[in-house]
């Protein structure tokens, strides 16, 4: 880093971000203006001294970059992170509580995986491993701008054509893994001119381009976030103006799956990672039924597309029915009763030591009939049951959230200062370390869980780790370095090109930093 009289530096200047652009856009721009040839300078020019994830969507440390322009700078971090990066278009349907907590760790987090919690490693819907960019674009910004900058729209899943000039986009070289960028390169340098062969039929063109107009809706409204449950009402309700569930709320499956593919070809369908094959246990099933768990605005968006509605429909929605219990119909009984009041007290009085369970069994449908028609007065004349013990006391789960947590910061703690080949940080491994069984796995020690939640390592930064670990003790017993002794000492089976590529590079960080 940058020092002066014992003081960090601030920036001299940064670029003024483009309408749309990524923020991380704005990083390559500025390192080419700088002439910064080490990707660790340029990063601790922009950041300071903290550890970056590179990621071209959703950046973390945003305030970071803040605090390095100068005090009378107007770059706000909310308003980076709101306008150039995919913040807006992956909370959209997210609950106001989960968004707010991905928005402060963009904000001033580091090392939490935005990406597990927004559900990426187990998603079906991917993001592009590369950038994307408009040739017509691209020519339009060096005739206006003399240079061309990363679109946000552009980016985002299932978007194959530029709103502004409905051409196909084309696929740069910029590699993105795991959403991180692979070097921080311009789309000056990345992109052309050339426009792309568009091979698709008109109707692929013409649902893609209302898709990418209801992207563009939530990249640009920052709306008050909707619940779950809100959103699943919400598609019932119009499910059910279109005759696809009963009154109810229960949904026509076969009628709902046969009108969806009829509304969008098969060949859209798999363009846009939704393919629907069998209908038993197809996406759009697991969709349209409440199981609690968040799922891909790209799919939201189709559900869009084949209700008619647009975005704004749901987000300006106040009050919705959802699904509706049954009525249950009033149930005549068909004997009299005083009759049968007459009888119970009869097998009451001639059983005076049976409890509940034993008159049930004397009594049988006499019970249940009794029951069901005049429970008021058979509550007063029917014995209680037997009394049980007292229960133990309940747990105070706020004690032993707090204790628990001490507990897995000092297994952290152990595990990460461990010498030796590196663990990698998950929950089983916290476990083992303090000795604790399934019980930690408690949903109600939420702040146990939440900083389990932090702590979590990913494979990818595990591995980034274990490769550290190995170039720097291996430079300790000053043992011959090469890519694939590093990765052999680290333990890595894979030999991949992307693996030699990272040990490559970690190499390249060590060795100039």
């Amino acid at each position: 880093m940058t020092y002066q009289n014992g003081c960090e530096l601030m920036l001299n200047f940064f670029p003024t971000l483009n309408e749309d652009e990524l923020l991380i856009s704005a990083i390559c721009r500025y390192k080419i203006r700088c002439g910064f040839r080490n990707r660790r300078s340029l990063e601790r020019s922009v950041y300071g001294d903290i550890n970056v994830t590179r990621s071209a969507i959703l950046p973390l440390n945003v305030e970071a970059i803040v605090e390095k322009h100068p005090p009378t700078s107007k770059v706000d971090s909310n308003e980076l992170i709101l306008k150039h990066t995919l913040y807006p278009f992956y909370t959209a349907y997210l609950s106001m509580e989960l968004s707010t907590q991905i928005y402060r760790i963009m904000r001033s987090g580091n090392g939490v995986a935005i990406e597990r919690m927004l559900g990426f490693p187990s998603s079906p819907v991917k993001p592009s491993s590369y950038l994307k960019y408009c040739p017509l674009c691209y020519q339009e910004d060096l005739n206006v701008l003399g240079e061309s900058y990363w679109r946000r729209l552009h980016q985002v899943p299932g978007v194959f054509y530029c709103l502004d000039h409905k051409v196909l986009l084309k696929t740069s070289d910029v590699l993105i893994i795991d959403g991180r960028i692979s070097d921080y390169i311009t789309a000056t340098d990345a992109c052309s001119n050339s426009e792309v062969n568009d091979s698709f039929p008109q109707t692929v063109k013409e649902q893609n381009l209302k898709y990418v107009k209801a992207v563009n809706y939530l990249l640009k409204s920052n709306m008050t976030r909707k619940s779950l449950a809100f959103v699943n009402s919400f598609y019932i309700d119009r499910l059910r103006e279109q005759g696809f569930t009963s009154k109810n709320g229960s949904i026509y499956l076969d009628k709902l799956l046969k009108a969806f593919i009829n509304h969008f070809s098969p060949e859209y369908l798999e363009l846009m990672q939704s393919s629907i094959m069998k209908k038993e246990n197809t996406w759009l099933r697991r969709f349209v039924n409440n199981n609690g768990k968040n799922r891909s605005p790209l799919r939201h968006l189709l559900l869009h597309g084949f209700l008619n509605i647009e975005p704004v429909d749901l987000f300006e929605t106040k009050d919705v029915i959802g699904r509706l219990k049954p009525e249950k119909k009033k149930r005549v009984p068909k004997f009299n009763l005083e009759e049968r009041r007459k009888k119970w007290l009869e097998l009451v009085a001639d059983n005076p030591n049976a409890n509940r369970a034993e008159l049930k069994k004397l009594g049988k449908g006499l019970n249940t009939w009794m029951r069901a028609y005049d429970l008021e007065w058979y509550e007063k004349v029917t014995p209680k049951k037997n009394e049980y013990k007292k229960r133990a006391s309940k747990i105070d789960y706020k004690k032993r959230d707090e204790e628990c947590l001490k507990l897995v910061k000092k297994g952290f703690e152990k595990l990460i200062s461990k010498e030796g080949k590196p663990t990698r940080i998950t929950l089983g491994a916290i476990r083992r370390e303090v000795g604790a069984k399934r019980w930690i796995e408690d949903k109600r020690l939420v702040k146990t869980q939440k900083f389990i939640d932090t702590v979590y390592e990913e494979i990818d930064d595990y591995r980034i780790r274990k490769i550290k670990w190995a170039i720097k003790d291996m430079e300790d017993k000053g043992l011959p370095i090469t890519p694939y002794k590093v990765q052999v000492y680290a333990g890595l089976r894979s030999s991949s090109t992307s693996t030699k590529e990272l040990i490559l590079r970690l190499l390249d960080e060590i060795i100039k930093v």
